[in-house]
């Protein structure tokens, strides 16, 4: 009788441990979206800004590259 409860607390540490495995690689991945999303964020801002930048500037000033240009393309087609 005391086998099966050896393997019965054996079986229920193991799927506790997994279990805690479990919480800190989604913990781990959920920190690492996080940390992307920030970037992405912050790359948005410095685009908006460089697009703000060259709206800004008058019709007499060249500008330093004409073909840094960004382009968004949409396939509705699917």
């Amino acid at each position: 009788m005391s086998f099966f409860v050896a393997i019965a607390i054996l079986s229920a540490t193991i799927t506790f441990l997994v279990s805690i495995r479990t919480f800190f690689a989604i913990s781990d991945k959920k920190e690492k979206l996080n940390y992307i999303i920030a970037e992405n964020q912050n790359y948005i801002e410095q685009l908006k800004k460089s697009i703000k930048r060259k709206k800004n500037k008058t019709f007499g000033e060249p500008e330093e590259n004409q073909n840094n240009t960004i382009e968004i393309k949409f396939n509705l087609d699917k």
